[in-house]
C-alpha cells in the first residue's frame, strides 16, 4: 500500500493545528467582548430591577399613605395597601413582611415628603420683612393636607405601639430640626439668639399641629376662628424674630473696659 495518503492525512491534521492556532487569538478576542458586552446587559438588567423595586416600594409608601389618610389606622390592612398599590398581597409582603415593618418604612416616608414638600415651598419664599408670614402659610398648608392626616394616624397609633412610636419620635425629631433650621433662614438674627427666638420654631410649629388637629373635630368655631388665629401667629412670630439681642460692637481703641 502507498504511502500518499497518509502523509496526505498528516499534511491535513497539520493544517488543521495550524489554521486553528492562527484564529484562537481572534476567537480569544470575540469571546472577550462578548463578556463585555454580558457584563454590560447584566448591569443594565440590575439597573432596570432595582428602578422596578423602587417604583414598586413608592407605590406600596404612597398607597399606605392614602389609605392612613382616608380610612384611618384600624381600618389600614394589608390587603387594602395591595389594592390600592395595584400589587399582590405576596408582591407586598415580599418588600414588608409585617404591617409593623410596613408602618414603619411609611413614617419614614410621610416625614421625607413633608420635609420635600416644605424645603420646596420655603424655598419659593421671596425675601423681605414678612417671610415669616409666608413661611408661617407654607406650613399650614402642608397642615391641611393629607400627609399631616396619615402623620397624625401614625402619632395616635404609636401612643400605645412602643416599636411604632420610637420610629415616630426619631421622624419627629428630624423634621423638629428641618423646621428649626428653616426659621433661622426666615428669621435670621444678626446678634446673640434669645431663648424666646430659640424656642419660637417649637412653638409655632405646636400651635399649628394643635389647629390643625381641632380641625378635625369639625366644630364650626375652630374653622370659623382659624383666620383670626394664623393673623395673631404672624405677629407673634415677627415678635419672636425680633428678640434676638443686638450684636456687640467692638470697643474703641483707649475707650474703659
Amino acid at each position: 500500500m502507498s504511502d500518499e495518503p497518509t502523509d496526505t492525512r498528516r499534511r491535513n491534521r497539520s493544517a488543521e493545528r495550524d489554521h486553528r492556532r492562527d484564529h484562537e487569538p481572534k476567537r480569544s478576542r470575540r469571546k472577550g467582548a462578548g463578556t463585555v458586552a454580558d457584563a454590560a446587559a447584566a448591569a443594565s438588567a440590575r439597573r432596570t430591577q432595582a428602578e422596578r423595586t423602587a417604583a414598586t416600594t413608592e407605590r406600596i409608601l404612597d398607597a399606605t399613605v392614602a389609605c392612613l389618610a382616608d380610612r384611618g389606622h384600624a381600618a389600614t390592612s394589608t390587603s387594602e395597601i395591595a389594592r390600592l398599590a395595584g400589587v399582590s398581597r405576596g408582591a407586598l409582603l415580599h418588600h414588608y413582611a409585617t404591617k409593623d415593618e410596613l408602618l414603619a418604612a411609611a413614617v419614614t416616608h410621610v416625614f421625607a415628603r413633608s420635609v420635600v414638600e416644605f424645603r420646596a415651598r420655603i424655598a419659593e419664599v421671596p425675601e423681605g420683612p414678612d417671610r415669616s408670614d409666608a413661611g408661617i402659610d407654607v406650613l399650614w398648608q402642608i397642615f391641611r393636607g393629607p400627609t399631616f392626616d396619615a402623620w397624625l394616624e401614625l402619632i395616635v397609633a404609636g401612643r400605645t405601639d412602643r416599636a411604632l412610636q420610637r420610629h415616630v419620635a426619631r421622624e419627629t425629631e428630624s423634621l423638629a430640626l428641618v423646621v428649626s433650621e428653616a426659621w433661622d433662614e426666615l428669621a435670621p438674627t444678626a446678634g446673640a439668639v434669645t431663648p424666646m427666638h430659640a424656642a419660637a420654631p417649637l412653638l409655632l410649629f405646636s400651635m399649628l399641629e394643635g389647629l390643625a388637629l381641632n380641625r378635625h373635630t369639625g366644630a364650626t368655631v375652630i374653622e370659623d376662628a382659624m383666620p383670626g388665629v394664623l393673623a395673631a401667629m404672624k405677629d407673634l412670630a415677627r415678635m419672636l424674630a425680633s428678640t434676638a439681642e443686638p450684636a456687640s460692637e467692638p470697643a474703641s481703641e483707649g475707650a474703659p473696659s
